[in-house]
């Protein structure tokens, strides 16, 4: 009798540990399913990345009705062209001598000189992506970049630099913050 009590519980047993392991089974489908959808992003992620660097991939044409991350298309085209270091060096030589007036007193003409210079070297630096996007003017970008509303810091600051370079006024608030600012 123990023998068949044993053979019992071990049946028992055996069928506890199959629903279990149907259990199992269900549960590890429903994460490949999930994995399948993970991939299918990483893959469009890869796509947007050809994009950027022109790779060997499946190119998209990208039309600036898109909207489609344009924010990081245009920060990671800055990234790879170093645009804050460029633009830190800009306004470290260039406000060297010059004392920016707190906003709305007369400013030195030297402080437009500089502005004239920021906005060509910032028209040379988007030239490029801007024809690669297919936008012809940097209030073009920026109008799509607000319209995205990105909220990170990085992206703000960027945001500010370029009103900066299409308003003599939104310039002079740049450089003051630049001179007001501790050392970095």
């Amino acid at each position: 009798q123990r023998l068949e009590g044993g053979e019992r519980e071990d049946e028992d047993e055996d069928e506890d540990e199959d629903e279990e392991s149907h259990d199992d089974d269900h549960d590890e489908e429903e994460e490949d399913d999930d994995d399948d959808e993970d991939d299918e992003d990483d893959e469009d992620d890869e796509d947007d990345d050809d994009d950027e660097e022109g790779g060997g991939g499946r190119r998209r044409n990208v039309r600036p009705s898109d909207g489609n991350g344009l924010s990081l298309k245009l920060m990671r085209f800055l990234q790879r062209s170093e645009f804050d270091e460029e633009l830190y060096e800009f306004l470290y030589h260039g406000l060297s001598d010059i004392t920016v007036a707190p906003i709305g007193e007369e400013q030195p003409l030297q402080l437009f000189s500089l502005y004239q210079a920021f906005t060509d070297m910032f028209d040379e630096r988007f030239r490029r992506f801007m024809s690669q996007n297919g936008y012809s003017s940097l209030e073009a970008v920026y109008r799509k970049l607000e319209e995205e509303n990105s909220n990170k810091p990085r992206t703000r600051r960027f945001l500010s630099s370029l009103h900066a370079g299409m308003q003599y006024e939104s310039f002079v608030e740049l450089a003051l913050e630049f001179q007001e600012a501790p050392d970095e």
